[in-house]
């Protein structure tokens, strides 16, 4: 048997083809290629049946594997309720744990990345673990492997990372590290304070933005306690909160202004910024930290202005 992929040249110079001939079950030649990713891949098989690589079903993870032990019963995962039934899984919206399933549109297991892609206003969702996961739909898995499938297009590497989180000590990656490996636009982030960086850590990483539980740190903030937010655990920071840092860090070096204001004015502002919150102005993309509106740009300065009066501000080093 061969196995022929057809490589992508221009028109004018010849076809070529790449022919392997492996035998069942074993590896391909030292040296050649592996278009389809095969060889990377320890569940694939070559069969004789014909000159398409087929593929045995994929067993479930170990990671899935202890999730569901963990989780005798119904699970809650971030925003998304489980539960078993006779031939496999029913997930929906936590929201949704009173709906009647008919009252719910149904979706397969490849359309929930579909769903998790945009909120229910029509933007989209550049963190996927953000507590505005649509309502509203059901969907039905067969067994475990599909379980981790579907809940990995809704929360990408949530059930690994969740297997990940329980050595001890866990496999994070902390701020400074993290950081310290950035070049470009985004170097600029080493040279925020640790109170500068507990400021956006706080901002970025509320539960009212982000449902992870948070198991990095930096000098003077520790992670998130067990009983915070979810099972969903973040182990470095993400891009979003890299972004915060970054504009945080070029804020720091603007010059400060002087306000003149007393004591109760700080309240006022305050109470305008939270009721910000609460009613979100529509239109503004969750990823635009540098629109004045952005929540997450609202939240850091709400930090600022809960600062401690007479503390010297957090600014770059």
């Amino acid at each position: 048997m061969s196995i022929r992929w057809k490589t992508l040249i221009p028109k004018s110079q010849p076809m070529l083809y790449l022919k392997i001939k492996p035998t069942r079950g074993d590896t391909f030649l030292q040296g050649a290629s592996d278009p389809l990713g095969i060889r990377s891949n320890p569940f694939h098989d070559l069969t004789s049946a014909g000159d398409i690589p087929m593929s045995k079903p994929l067993p479930p993870s170990p990671a899935i594997l202890w999730f569901l032990e963990r989780h005798p019963g119904s699970i809650v995962f971030g925003q998304v309720r489980i539960e078993r039934l006779e031939n496999g899984f029913c997930l929906r919206s936590t929201a949704d744990k009173d709906q009647s399933v008919g009252s719910l549109r149904e979706y397969s297991v490849t359309g929930m990345r579909e769903l998790a892609q945009f909120n229910a206003a029509g933007d989209f969702r550049p963190l996927k673990s953000a507590p505005d996961l649509r309502v509203g739909w059901v969907c039905f898995v067969e067994d475990a492997r599909q379980l981790e499938e579907t809940l990995d297009r809704l929360y990408p590497g949530g059930v690994v990372d969740a297997w990940a989180a329980r050595v001890k000590p866990p496999p994070v990656t902390h701020y400074r590290e993290f950081v310290g490996r950035q070049t470009g636009m985004y170097r600029v982030a080493q040279q925020l304070s640790d109170a500068g960086v507990a400021e956006v850590i706080r901002a970025t990483c509320d539960s009212r933005h982000c449902l992870k539980r948070r198991f990095w740190k930096v000098e003077g903030l520790a992670g998130d306690p067990s009983d915070a937010t979810s099972d969903i655990a973040c182990l470095e920071p993400c891009a979003v909160l890299l972004e915060c840092a970054r504009r945080a860090a070029r804020l720091a070096q603007e010059e400060c202004i002087s306000m003149g204001l007393v004591e109760g004015d700080r309240a006022v502002l305050m109470a305008a910024l939270e009721q910000t919150l609460s009613h979100p102005a529509p239109g503004v993309r969750a990823g635009d930290l540098g629109h004045p509106l952005n929540p997450r740009r609202i939240c850091l300065v709400l930090e600022k202005l809960r600062r401690t009066p007479g503390l010297p501000p957090s600014t770059a080093s």
